[in-house]
């Protein structure tokens, strides 16, 4: 490829100025295709890396979030756990079996129901410092005054579970209805108690 004469002549007359430009240009070129482009693609790479790390450790609050959450919620729950034991549940055996025996006749009384038959039974819950007094109560009476127990029961401040209720009738028809209650409460076992 020939040049037309006059670019030939333009590059003859200032040929000082275009090599040293042409020169200049390809070690641009070179530097650009050896220098830049390596740099430009670390720092890709390194703000890939800085957008991961940012991820981690936003992910890393997140957890920390999660774990400070349960472990609030964990120190809640025995806070009122404690609590528990401590105000609802009855201080120690003595106390619940006044519950069970003289609070429960003293609410039958109340509701107009007469004791049948009681039966008494404790256990050391496994795995655990509770220990659960059963109470199995046969009641006579009339069907509001059972309704009138039961209600009693529920809204007593002592801890007394209803387990299981059994409504039985005589065969005649003025007889009292009989009732059997299955009652536990449970109090918190102290070194041996």
């Amino acid at each position: 490829m020939t040049l037309p004469p006059l670019a030939k002549r333009i590059f003859e007359e200032h040929r000082r100025i275009i090599v040293p430009l042409a020169v200049l240009l390809g070690i641009d070129l070179i530097l650009l295709a050896l220098v830049l482009f390596p740099l430009a693609s670390r720092v890709g790479a390194a703000e890939a890396r800085a957008a991961g790390a940012s991820a981690r450790v936003a992910d890393a609050r997140a957890q920390e979030r999660l774990a400070k959450n349960t472990l609030a919620g964990k120190t809640r729950a025995a806070e009122e756990l404690k609590r528990f034991y401590a105000e609802v549940l009855p201080a120690d055996g003595s106390e619940a079996r006044r519950i069970t025996y003289l609070r429960l006749a003293e609410i039958a009384s109340e509701a107009n129901l007469r004791p049948d038959q009681r039966a008494f039974s404790l256990e050391q819950e496994r795995d655990s410092n509770l220990v659960r007094i059963d109470l199995r109560m046969r009641l006579e009476g009339d069907y509001p005054d059972i309704r009138r127990f039961i209600h009693a029961l529920e809204t007593a401040p002592e801890f007394v579970v209803i387990r299981d209720v059994t409504l039985t009738q005589k065969d005649e028809p003025s007889a009292p209805l009989g009732v059997t209650f299955e009652l536990s409460t449970y109090y918190q076992a102290r070194h041996g108690t």
